[in-house]
């Protein structure tokens, strides 16, 4: 879905304006569907030298794509019986894998489990990139309007996302809470899932313009809140780093930007 860009104060950071241009962002987290789609291509993609170094790249450059030293068999499953196992989207000793062997679950739910290298990869795949922070932030918080949800400034409510304490388990399938969508009609931008964007944990630059902060010690960013989050911990402006070689958790997704439509 097509957002334009703009200029906003971030709310993860008062005090470090951004500029983003505009792009495109997925409505929906991205499902188990979509997700199956991608493993089972995935090992004639790899075996076509996928991903290859810069692919993902924003399009204002600074070395945001793939890069080389990234490899099959350490960031990423080495094929995809590998990927659907118990070491990465169907962890056994867990609870709450959206991922199922074959397609008989919920293909609509939201895949979980998913780390930040396989969420980029993904994202490759499907012809797009992870969206940068400063992305995720204009578009939740619809720009400079700093709202604190996606919907507005009112309380997290049952109605409006799914978050703990609303008795559901797993996560909902994609888009159930349409009242709580964004100004440009992304569902699920709070709550169901956390989602990872590019960026490392890093301080913000104070003055960004299509930026983004590359790999962090810290680790990679997740932001929107998850199923298993209060509701005051699915704002617009709450963010978690997590270890970019994380296994990913019950909770964390994904979602794709993409360029701008001419």
């Amino acid at each position: 879905m097509p957002i334009p860009g703009g200029r906003y104060d971030r709310n993860a950071a008062p005090g470090s304006p951004a500029a983003v241009s505009d792009f495109c962002l997925d409505k929906y987290e991205v499902t188990v569907g979509r997700f199956r789609a991608f493993v089972d291509a995935y090992d004639a993609w790899i075996a076509d030298g996928h991903p290859a170094a810069g692919e993902g790249e924003h399009f204002a450059g600074y070395g945001s794509g793939w890069q080389a030293e990234w490899e099959v068999g350490d960031e990423l499953p080495e094929s995809a019986s590998v990927f659907s196992g118990a070491e990465h989207l169907a962890p056994a000793s867990q609870y709450s894998p959206t991922w199922t062997a074959d397609a008989s679950g919920d293909e609509t739910l939201p895949v979980n489990w998913v780390g930040w290298y396989e969420a980029f990869a993904f994202c490759i795949w499907d012809g797009g990139r992870l969206p940068t922070e400063a992305e995720w932030g204009y578009a939740a918080g619809h720009g400079s309007e700093n709202r604190v949800y996606p919907w507005g400034d009112g309380p997290a409510t049952c109605d409006l996302a799914c978050f703990d304490g609303c008795s559901v388990s797993p996560p909902d399938p994609v888009g159930t809470r349409a009242s709580g969508d964004g100004f440009w009609g992304h569902s699920d931008l709070a709550g169901n899932l956390r989602e990872w964007v590019f960026d490392g944990d890093s301080r913000y630059p104070t003055e960004c313009n299509n930026c983004a902060v590359l790999q962090s010690a810290s680790g990679q960013v997740l932001r929107g809140g998850g199923w298993l989050d209060p509701g005051d911990a699915i704002t617009v402006a709450t963010r978690w780093p997590v270890s970019t070689g994380s296994r990913g958790w019950l909770d964390n997704g994904v979602r794709c930007a993409r360029r701008a439509r001419p």
